[in-house]
């Protein structure tokens, strides 16, 4: 997701992405491809923000209308309350 400027997304709190994340806070974010177009970033773990969760969830909805209802959302949403998830937000560099 998209949100005044920074990037968002979810992901296991316990993956090797989200530990590095929270040890450094540096990102690289590749678009389309690993040797896609890249740019530099930091990166946060964001907790407690029933708003934006909500929010991913509803664009995570709209991106994947079948899967979301029957399958992705219900994890995400279970994962995130029960903090086995986290959900990050990535400023990248340059941006204010």
């Amino acid at each position: 997701m998209v949100k005044d400027g920074r990037l968002y997304f979810t992901t296991i709190r316990a993956s090797l992405k989200a530990r590095r994340i929270q040890a450094t806070g540096r990102v690289r974010v590749a678009v389309g491809a690993k040797r896609g177009p890249a740019f530099e970033g930091t990166a946060e773990w964001v907790d407690d923000r029933p708003d934006l969760q909500r929010e991913i969830l509803d664009v995570y909805r709209r991106k994947y209308p079948l899967a979301v209802p029957l399958l992705m959302g219900r994890r995400i949403r279970k994962g995130l309350a029960t903090h086995t998830s986290v959900l990050i937000r990535i400023t990248l560099r340059g941006t204010p």
